[in-house]
């Protein structure tokens, strides 16, 4: 009797631990003016970094970035975020384009039988068009199950099922926005969802009888993945988000809570010169500076035995991010540095070239 109930002991301990869900928390603080790919660890919830995984670019073609401008915080909204200035911010560079970056959950959140899982995401589209959409979605792997954000054909912000059954009538696709979603499974294949747009972060968790929309995702299995992607016809349109979280509670994807967050008008930046992105690389690379005070800058090209090869930045800088790109057209395979500088300070990395 002893061993059955040390047996059924470990059982439902083996099951608490099956469902027990940590929260996740992504706040994009990695270095301004880098490619999300690969950034991120596996930890804090996450099974790994952000990776490029299905793209009508090729592969090398980057387009979220770490950026501290152009998401524009007010005071119209109420962010339950600290603002670090740090958040992604993703460009469609052709007509009928997309990107689709995926980031590993530590682990699968299960469909178990009345589950209550909440995802949030601070949102902002520019130059959108309906022939488009721009989700923050769960996956299972690869497969696309539903999200929060802009869907396909609907002027309006919703929960990505094509079949939502209301919304409220001040919503719209432009941001900025905090998008929250009450996910309630069912233990078969469903999830019941209700999506607020921008509720008080103070008010306590919101009514679902108040939610802007609502309706049903199809999850069989759960989900094991994050996903942040957009496309469409139109070309320019842009895509900033901020602050993912996924938990089982409203406290947490509300909190901390902080007042009103204003965007600091005044940005600081250091001097910082980014590895280039493809690396190795051909024929093109990306190179990512930043540069802290107004000033002459340099950036030049050399090969191993230090003999200049090109000068791809001569000129003023104001402070800011920049990235400017290389093209290595008729050099040999082989390693190569480049070089910031300035009136007094430099850096140099090294690439490699391989054709």
């Amino acid at each position: 009797m002893k061993l059955l109930n040390s047996i059924l002991i470990i059982f439902l301990f083996g099951i608490t631990q099956v469902y027990s869900q940590s929260a996740v928390r992504e706040s994009f603080n990695y270095p301004l003016g880098t490619y999300l790919d690969n950034k991120g660890e596996a930890k804090d919830g996450w099974g790994g970094p952000w990776i490029l995984f299905d793209s009508s670019w090729a592969k090398h073609y980057n387009v979220f970035i770490v950026s501290d401008t152009g998401f524009s915080y007010n005071d119209k909204i109420n962010f339950p975020i600290y603002n670090t200035g740090h958040h992604i911010k993703g460009a469609n560079k052709t007509a009928w384009g997309y990107q689709r970056y995926g980031r590993y959950l530590a682990q699968r959140w299960p469909q178990k039988a009345n589950a209550i899982y909440w995802l949030s995401c601070a949102y902002q589209l520019e130059r959108f068009t309906d022939n488009g959409w721009a989700l923050v979605s769960v996956y299972d792997s690869t497969k696309e199950l539903a999200g929060v954000g802009h869907e396909w054909g609907n002027d309006w912000i919703g929960i990505a099922t094509y079949n939502d059954e209301g919304h409220s009538p001040y919503m719209t696709k432009d941001g900025p926005q905090w998008l929250v979603a009450r996910i309630k499974m069912s233990g078969d294949s469903t999830a019941r969802v209700h999506l607020w747009v921008s509720p008080d972060p103070n008010g306590g968790e919101p009514d679902t009888n108040m939610a802007d929309a609502r309706g049903n995702w199809k999850l069989p299995k759960g989900f094991n993945r994050i996903v942040v992607h957009f496309g469409g016809e139109g070309v320019g349109m842009t895509m900033a988000v901020d602050e993912i979280r996924l938990g089982t509670t409203w406290k947490d994807v509300s909190s901390p809570i902080t007042n009103v967050v204003n965007e600091h008008p005044f940005l600081s930046y250091k001097f910082e010169l980014m590895q280039n992105y493809p690396n190795p690389f051909n024929p093109t690379t990306k190179i990512s500076y930043s540069i802290d005070k107004k000033t002459h800058v340099k950036l030049t090209i050399y090969d191993l035995m230090g003999n200049k090869i090109a000068t791809i930045v001569d000129g003023i800088r104001n402070p800011g991010i920049y990235i400017t790109s290389f093209n290595s057209h008729g050099l040999p395979s082989g390693i190569y540095f480049y070089k910031l500088e300035t009136e007094n300070q430099s850096i140099t990395k090294k690439m490699i070239l391989i054709k």
